[in-house]
């Protein structure tokens, strides 16, 4: 099979819960992607059922903390030091 038009709808990875459960999750969009084997299928090949979730509304403790490496915006809280030596872009301070 080639990969010669398809198109990339999500990445997902595969986890294994606590209790030894094997099943995959990622990303959509804004859905968070669940697929959880269906151990009540009567197949004679595995069956997955597949969930989304509205990521913007999941629990802010339940969320991962960022990586070391990933790329943050810079603070934009005025600085406290009596003398700074960074340029906050406000030039109204200069005599």
């Amino acid at each position: 099979m080639t990969m010669q038009g398809k198109v990339p709808l999500c990445r997902l990875y595969e986890r294994t819960s606590a209790s030894g459960n094997r099943y995959f999750s990622g990303r959509l969009g804004g859905a968070k992607v669940i697929v959880f084997l269906d151990q009540k299928a009567e197949a004679d090949v595995p069956v997955w059922q597949v969930y989304l979730q509205d990521a913007r509304h999941q629990n802010p403790g339940n969320q991962r903390r960022p990586l070391p490496w990933t790329l943050r915006r810079p603070s934009t809280t005025a600085c406290r030091m009596t003398s700074c030596q960074c340029d906050d872009g406000d030039d109204d301070d200069q005599g």
